[in-house]
């Protein structure tokens, strides 16, 4: 391809629509899927109620993925004891009496003093200086010895103890015991154990091993990650919500069972359910956008669940809400009818679901599922937007359909005023296996930006938009986490720049540069502007970028993306590997800039004055 070497950018303080950008095109999406959630909650500890733990239908690698913590019978050396006695240990699962869901955890514990015998749990990441808060509920029958909770690694019959809580007391009745483990060493493949020093059969059950600095129960780590990006806001639903009852995700955490995720067939905890995904917009500043289960759910189901988000004190909702640790309603303004829902079936129910809904809050913004002229014509009137999806590496593709939906819109009768809530986005979503492998890559990053700027350019229409996913999740996820670690994909670090920032106004942009991708943006009072460049090419694009603005540019400086090629990652060992740089630029009327392969550049141009 031949490039064009000295071509024109030319930004004009001519905005493209009336109005401003919405902060809420940057945003972000969380659903039940794998190791999504469990990748940002603060919890280690995996099948914590002993109900199993299912093998997923989808994966990125299985070697990577499939393996899942089981419990497991343990033996270790207690140097309490003199003797060297052999404990007999067995552990079952037992139906009768169990203190949440089907089964508890029963270890019973045979012979003489010398070992610690009980269950274990492997694969549990710890740092060094950390304190983690340690839970469960226990009940014993004929207990010779006290209960010892550990962390440390497992050598067979001996371990490194990195902590340790000793319980006593048990009794046969459920009772919580908790306590404060301290751990001095760091070990991403540590053992968890619950063990006894002597006979007898001990019930354990909603066994909870949590960083003490957790934030309402999120990692303190991801939610700064999320907060500074200012994604605007975060959705919470998917494919999921065909059998999510809300009501199954309320209450005090360790009296909710876990749940089997039919879609895609993960065991899910139930520690997150509406309240915990609220709390977590609150910390990370952002706005939540909860999408229904309209699925397997009544309309009045669903009102239910904006009462309790939204409800006064003296509703029934809103009541139990406050008995459940939030007294304030939580003023949720976005809801989506459905995810991925469309034809007949969905067109028929649809009006109904959002009847009963705004009629519990008349102030609620709506969401419908996938668009259709049907919905747009005539059954848009208590519809706030239409929720296509773009998941397709051909730009072109997202480009057209959002001209088809612009004009549909524009001819409707019922709303002409409706907008576009693209709700789940990405350069694919069906790739499975090692193919998912580009979504943690420079190429994504780049892919990113041109739909970023496609969101800028159309933002008149296009309101909302979601990234799929947030964390881990297959690895689409823009943060990537361990037990103990985090990195950000070049898709955080793009996301990032963008809404941190880019200007309210969309103006137009004067340009000979046709193989980049270019979206130009300033301040509400012209006092900045922003021009994002996107090179897609394997080869450096040079160009001059001109200001057509009243008034003379004090500051310029460049932020730029880039790697060696699209296949460029970061990972725990090379966090930064692609990761935004800073460079200033003499305040020229027209500075040259080289623009490098494969990079999203932002230049940034401040006025006199400002």
């Amino acid at each position: 391809m031949r490039l064009r070497v000295n071509s024109q950018i030319r930004v004009t303080s001519n905005p493209i629509f009336a109005g401003t950008i919405s902060p809420f095109i940057y945003g972000e999406f969380v659903e039940f899927i794998d190791d999504l959630i469990p990748g940002m909650w603060a919890e280690r500890i995996r099948d914590r109620s002993f109900e199993g733990l299912s093998q997923p239908t989808h994966f990125y690698r299985k070697e990577r993925d499939f393996p899942k913590p089981a419990w497991r019978e343990i033996r270790l050396l207690n140097s309490a004891y003199g003797s060297s006695s052999l404990f007999d240990v067995a552990f079952d699962l037992d139906a009768s009496r169990p203190f949440n869901g089907l089964p508890s955890a029963r270890v019973r514990v045979g012979g003489r003093p010398g070992f610690l015998a009980g269950i274990a749990q492997d694969h549990v990441g710890v740092r060094s200086g950390e304190r983690l808060n340690i839970e469960l509920h226990m009940r014993g029958e004929a207990l010779g010895g006290k209960v010892h909770v550990l962390l440390g690694r497992d050598y067979g019959a001996y371990a490194d103890r990195y902590g340790e809580v000793v319980f006593d007391g048990i009794d046969g009745e459920w009772r919580r015991f908790a306590g404060v483990l301290s751990c001095h060493v760091t070990d991403p493949e540590a053992c968890f154990a619950i063990a006894l020093d002597g006979p007898g059969t001990l019930w354990v059950d909603k066994v909870s091993l949590m960083s003490s600095d957790n934030l309402d129960g999120w990692r303190p780590d991801v939610v700064r990650a999320v907060k500074a990006a200012k994604p605007g806001i975060v959705r919470f639903g998917g494919s999921s919500l065909i059998y999510y009852d809300w009501r199954k995700g309320i209450g005090p955490r360790e009296r909710r069972t876990p749940f089997l995720n039919r879609p895609w067939n993960n065991t899910e905890e139930n520690d997150v359910g509406i309240d915990e995904f609220l709390l977590f917009c609150e910390l990370a500043e952002v706005q939540p956008l909860i999408c229904v289960n309209s699925n397997s759910s009544t309309p009045q189901d669903i009102a239910d669940e904006v009462e309790y988000a939204n409800g006064p004190l003296d509703s029934p909702y809103g009541r139990l809400r406050a008995e459940n640790g939030h007294p304030a309603p939580y003023g949720v303004t976005f809801w989506q009818i459905g995810n991925e829902q469309s034809g007949g079936p969905y067109e028929r129910i649809l009006p109904e679901y959002a009847g009963a809904m705004k009629r519990v809050d008349p102030g609620i913004k709506l969401l419908a599922s996938y668009p259709s002229e049907n919905i747009i014509h005539a059954l848009s009137s208590d519809l706030d937007f239409v929720c296509p999806h773009f998941y397709s590496p051909d730009l072109a593709l997202s480009y057209q359909e959002t001209a088809r939906l612009r004009s549909l819109i524009a001819a409707s009768p019922q709303n002409p005023r409706l907008k576009l809530g693209v709700t789940e986005w990405n350069h694919t979503a069906g790739d499975w296996g090692e193919g998912r492998a580009w979504l943690q890559t420079l190429y994504n990053g780049v892919f990113v930006a041109r739909m970023l700027n496609h969101f800028q350019r159309n933002g008149d229409l296009i309101r909302i938009a979601n990234r799929s996913n947030l964390v881990n999740s297959y690895y689409s996820g823009s943060i990537q986490t361990t037990a103990t670690d985090i990195y950000f994909t070049p898709a955080y670090y793009v996301q990032s720049l963008y809404s941190t920032t880019s200007g309210q106004v969309a103006v137009e942009i004067e340009t000979d540069a046709g193989d980049l991708d270019i979206s130009g943006t300033m301040d509400k009072d012209s006092s900045r502007f922003m021009v994002w460049v996107v090179n897609p090419l394997s080869k450096a694009v040079e160009s001059t970028v001109s200001l057509d603005a009243t008034g003379a540019v004090s500051f310029v400086r460049c932020l730029t993306i880039t790697g060696a090629d699209p296949t460029a990652v970061n990972s725990f060992e090379r966090k930064t590997n692609v990761a935004p740089y800073e460079e200033a630029v003499k305040p020229t009327p027209a500075p040259h800039w080289k623009f490098p392969a494969y990079s999203v550049t932002g230049m940034e141009f401040t006025m006199k004055g400002s």
